[in-house]
């Protein structure tokens, strides 16, 4: 089950929150209409997904990503807050590749 809504931004950003240095593009995408460019500089998009999680469950995010070179610094990832919206933690991976690849992540809670 997708718990992220509008998670291939076919419906532009709604349900997203915007971190900076993000850009929605209708061509480049590597399925769809809709693809997003993060960058240059520290910034991207997120979702929060509260009310919906279970503990002790695995739950798993997946994007196919590329970097425009080899030298840039991006990754996808999970990050938890607490109730004072403090950052608690982040599971992420880099992406390395200027091709699209599928990149995963997965989390117990």
């Amino acid at each position: 089950t997708n718990l992220l809504k509008n998670s291939g931004f076919e419906k532009g950003v709604d349900d997203w929150e915007d971190w900076g240095a993000s850009a929605l593009l209708s061509s480049g995408a590597y399925a769809g209409g809709r693809a997003l460019r993060i960058g240059p500089g520290s910034g991207g998009m997120g979702q929060e997904v509260i009310y919906r999680l279970k503990p002790g469950a695995t739950y798993q995010i997946r994007a196919y990503a590329r970097t425009g070179s080899s030298s840039d610094n991006a990754s996808i990832g999970i990050r938890f807050f607490n109730t004072g919206n403090e950052t608690m933690g982040d599971v992420k991976k880099s992406i390395s590749s200027t091709s699209f690849q599928l990149y995963t992540v997965d989390v117990t809670i």
